[in-house]
């Protein structure tokens, strides 16, 4: 009778031990890759964001107190430590060693960068904020923060120099705006009672030309003429009624307008 014998071969353990010794360098290796990547990403990330974070307080609207004497009187873009610390509060890992701060006058036609007399434009190769001379930013100018990082692997497994991480970011300044406000009514003329008088308004220069603050009072003088020849006289009393949004409150005084008022002759109201 024929009989059939299977045979099993077994591993023995020493064959597994000396498998998985021969393995897990490789995965160690694929860990600590993937590792390394991941912390040169955020690295990247990082310095981006840090720029961009920069350049964004630098290019703010508005004055800062940077000498700590209770005076709001420096422009964020001169204001250093603060652009500094803005690109710093992004940094996890710890603080950047290369923030340099530079402006320029935009781009030409061609693309190329405008420089500022005295100030170089390149902000990978120094800072000038803290020497920028007095009143030489202009509205349209750029503010430029040049954030710069070292990567180096924790585990130097394979000799490599350290890799330079690199970002800048740049937007325009605009320090003030002057908005010019025409606070003169135009003039008027049409028929009054039986005759025909005409309106004009200026500034009394007298008093403040200057309106930039909430509350300013702006003052008129109103000068009524009467154009017409056929009339002998204007019987007043005057009156001047200005027409202005709610909640403006508008004082009109003709007490002192000449009644009655003959042909060619002015006289005149406040407001």
């Amino acid at each position: 009778m024929l009989k059939r014998i299977f045979i099993t071969k077994a591993k023995s353990k020493a064959q597994g031990l000396l498998e998985f010794a021969l393995v897990i360098p490789i995965l160690l290796m694929v860990i600590y890759g993937v590792l390394e990547t991941g912390r040169l990403l955020f690295i990247f990330a990082s310095v981006h964001t840090a720029s961009r974070e920069a350049v964004r307080y630098g290019s703010a609207i508005g004055l800062v107190d940077t000498d700590n004497n209770d005076e709001i009187d420096t422009p964020r873009y001169e204001d250093c430590s603060g652009i500094t610390a803005a690109a710093n509060k992004v940094s996890f890992i710890g603080s950047f060693s290369n923030i340099n701060i530079t402006y320029d006058r935009g781009l030409d036609s061609s693309g190329d960068v405008i420089p500022i007399t005295g100030i170089n434009p390149d902000p990978s190769d120094a800072s000038t904020c803290t020497s920028l001379p007095e009143d030489t930013i202009q509205n349209g100018d750029r503010i430029n923060v040049h954030v710069a990082a070292q990567f180096a692997p924790i585990i130097s497994i394979i000799p490599l120099d350290p890799i330079t991480i690199e970002s800048a970011a740049s937007r325009t300044i605009l320090g003030e705006i002057t908005i010019f406000v025409t606070a003169v009514a135009g003039g008027w003329s049409g028929t009054i009672g039986t005759g025909e008088l005409s309106l004009d308004t200026e500034l009394d220069t007298g008093y403040s030309t200057v309106f930039d603050e909430p509350g300013d009072i702006v003052h008129f003088i109103y000068t009524l003429t009467n154009i017409d020849p056929d009339e002998d006289a204007l019987n007043g009393a005057f009156q001047v009624k200005e027409f202005y949004l709610p909640g403006v409150t508008v004082n009109t005084d003709c007490s002192g307008a000449t009644s009655p008022l003959a042909w060619p002759d002015s006289t005149t109201c406040t407001g």
